[in-house]
């Protein structure tokens, strides 16, 4: 117990320190962990490699070094989070077009954005509450550590999103179901080996998801939109729109995710050092006869 609390206190005392203070350590510690410890060099390595195979040898060296410092310099930005204010949040992450999520709106639409671990997701759910109009209801995956998962929940509710479980999703669409709200998911998780999969194609290899954004789209009727981030500068985003699916009942779950899933890949394409390669996305085969 004493532990945490003290690792609680460590992290709170971290978010006071200025920004660049925060990128000084981050730069520091990009330097013990990749060139020192080398921790998950090998894993990122070889995801970037099976997913860039026609990418040089010191191209790929080059993505695998920049996606630690870019890590990292999240890291230090959700760190900072709990001290910023929504001026702050606006000034650093711009929503380039908000115009389509307006029009849905206006139309008193519900809509569901998808987007994928690609750039600092945390601020891109702040970036959603303090620009847009309307509530934004984020599904998430509660982590082990309950104390670190409450200062996290701290942090992302702030500027008034409501988080729901990933396991509570279809229950709370439900008791919600008349409000007008986005609801934010970031689909690109692998599934676990036993639960339902949805194959696709992703970057030049099988790879599973989990189907339950596709359906939830279905199931809802809600319009679907994929939520892109690009990193302008460190510490500054810009948050794009594009339109998925109009209607999930014509076009069906599968259709709906696999528009998602193009939609991540031409993300990670434009700038794979910005997405998450640091677990076992490929842990195991597609099934003969998924």
């Amino acid at each position: 117990m004493a532990t945490r609390q003290i690792q609680i206190a460590l992290l709170k005392a971290l978010s006071y320190l200025p920004l660049p203070l925060l990128y000084l350590c981050a730069d520091i510690g990009h330097f013990v962990l990749y060139h020192v410890l080398r921790y998950e060099r090998r894993l990122v390595e070889e995801n970037i490699a099976r997913a860039f195979p026609e990418k040089t040898a010191s191209d790929q060296a080059r993505l695998s070094r920049q996606s630690y410092r870019n890590i990292l310099s999240v890291l230090a930005e959700v760190l900072k989070s709990p001290r910023m204010d929504p001026s702050d949040i606006k000034r650093r992450v711009q929503l380039r077009n908000p115009e389509l999520l307006i029009q849905y709106t206006r139309n008193e639409q519900s809509v569901i954005a998808l987007a994928a671990h690609h750039c600092n997701w945390e601020w891109l759910l702040l970036g959603c509450c303090v620009h847009l109009p309307v509530p934004v209801d984020a599904v998430y995956k509660p982590i082990k550590r309950p104390y670190l998962d409450s200062l996290l929940l701290e942090s992302r509710t702030r500027f008034g999103a409501h988080l729901i479980p990933a396991r509570d999703t279809v229950a709370a669409i439900m008791q919600r179901h008349r409000e007008l709200r986005l609801l934010a998911m970031v689909a690109d998780q692998a599934p676990r080996r036993e639960d339902e999969k949805h194959w696709s194609r992703f970057l030049h290899q099988d790879t599973a998801f989990y189907p339950g954004a596709g359906r939830i789209a279905v199931m809802t009727g809600m319009p679907v939109v994929f939520i892109g981030m690009r990193r302008i500068q460190r510490g500054y985003y810009e948050i794009s729109v594009e339109p998925i699916c109009e209607d999930p009942h014509v076009k069906g779950a599968g259709a709906v995710m696999e528009q998602y899933i193009q939609a991540v890949e031409r993300q990670v394409r434009e700038s794979p050092a910005d997405w998450l390669w640091f677990y076992q996305r490929w842990k195991y085969a597609k099934p003969l006869y998924a």
